[in-house]
């Protein structure tokens, strides 16, 4: 009978010891790209590599064999050709090395290498092996100074990433540096071919006190039923968006959007939405469905984008003050403050939105005053 393979995520998120097969010093390889980041990320545990023509890489022992290596690893991490991933198996299951992590320049590779590379795959994971594929991009715990893929250093942060595809993970991290956040924890599988799915990491990632919001790149491919059910348990402690980059009509929106209520995640389908949910959850702002509106202008075109989010919009009227939400053209700081303190001290507003013309002639005292207002209220003010 095979041995129970190792469920708890300690291996991933804690490891001691790494193992790398493929470890190299040949410039721009795949193994000294990744083996130089390893090395540069100021990785406290020990690192050993696995190099079939050198007894040293980087000045570091190397061994030809993971047989010849003396002890137990938390980790083994490949980055050879998969044509030789028959035999790292048989290895790592002889040598009770229960869990592998592959990283590969995918896109690169024929397709027969691919296929075959999945069937040899599906034909080990599970019997003492758990085995999971990643793209380049690889994985990082900036919290543990890792960095094990191609990418530079992911800056250390809050915010839990997970994604199908290497470019995604560039792009997410491009948006974090000029949102000036960062990861703490992230992983780049590769879908098509990784045995452990989103979801699988999903349930691994767990509860984290430095994670403050999951983004997960959605796999529509996988089994829904396990996607959706790991989703729902894991927002119980931690809020997640969810982004979607492949095409949707409207009906697939509508049922995400369905999705999203009864599992408590963010639906997001663009950079600029991903943008806006990433500042909201990082604000500590809570969740808003019925914001009031007060704006220098008629906002009727506001109705379209509020209808898409499901927003319920609040347009107070108060003749002559306000109409729908309207206060009229070239208010006043003063009267600006005047109007948003009746509204907040309205109990029905539950946050308050004030819309203001960039070409008014007091906008940025008027934006002042809503934003010093807004520290001395509980309510969101938003401008």
């Amino acid at each position: 009978m095979s041995a129970t393979v190792q469920t708890g995520s300690g291996y991933f998120f804690m490891p001691e010891h790494i193992i790398l097969v493929g470890a190299s010093e040949r410039p721009h390889s795949l193994g000294e790209r990744i083996f130089s980041h390893l090395l540069g990320s100021s990785y406290q545990g020990k690192i050993t590599p696995v190099n079939l023509r050198h007894s040293s890489v980087a000045g570091i022992p190397s061994y030809s064999s993971l047989s010849k290596i003396p002890g137990q690893a938390d980790l083994v991490v490949a980055v050879i050709p998969p044509d030789h991933y028959d035999s790292l198996f048989k290895a790592c299951r002889k040598k009770d090395l229960h869990h592998i992590i592959l990283i590969q320049d995918w896109e690169n590779l024929p397709p027969e290498s691919c296929k075959n590379a999945r069937s040899t795959i599906q034909k080990h994971h599970g019997d003492e092996l758990n085995i999971t594929v990643c793209n380049s991009a690889g994985i990082q715990l900036p919290s543990l100074n890792l960095n094990i893929g191609t990418q530079t250093d992911y800056p250390a942060g809050h915010i839990a990433l997970l994604t199908g595809h290497s470019t995604v993970s560039r792009n997410i991290n491009h948006l974090l540096n000029t949102l000036h956040q960062g990861v703490s924890r992230h992983i780049s599988l590769n879908y098509n071919l990784s045995p452990t799915t989103s979801a699988d990491w999903l349930n691994r990632f767990g509860h984290n006190r430095h994670t403050k919001v999951a983004v997960i790149h959605y796999n529509p491919a996988e089994n829904q039923r396990e996607l959706f059910s790991a989703i729902r348990h894991f927002t119980r402690h931690t809020p997640l968006i969810l982004l979607s980059t492949h095409y949707t009509n409207d009906t697939d929106k509508a049922i995400l959007r369905s999705l999203s209520r009864h599992c408590n995640f963010q639906p997001v389908f663009n950079t600029a939405e991903l943008e806006a949910a990433l500042k909201a959850h990082l604000s500590g702002i809570p969740v808003i469905t019925n914001p009031t509106i007060l704006s220098d202008t008629p906002i009727e075109w506001l109705r379209t984008t509020a209808d898409a989010r499901e927003l319920t919009l609040d347009l107070p009227t108060d003749v002559p003050s306000i109409r729908q939400g309207c206060i009229g053209s070239n208010p006043t700081p003063a009267r600006i403050h005047r109007l948003a303190l009746e509204q907040l001290q309205n109990p029905h507003t539950q946050a308050l939105l004030g819309i203001i013309s960039p070409d008014t002639p007091d906008a940025y005292s008027i934006h002042q005053t809503l934003d010093n207002l807004a520290q001395k209220t509980s309510k969101p003010i938003l401008v």
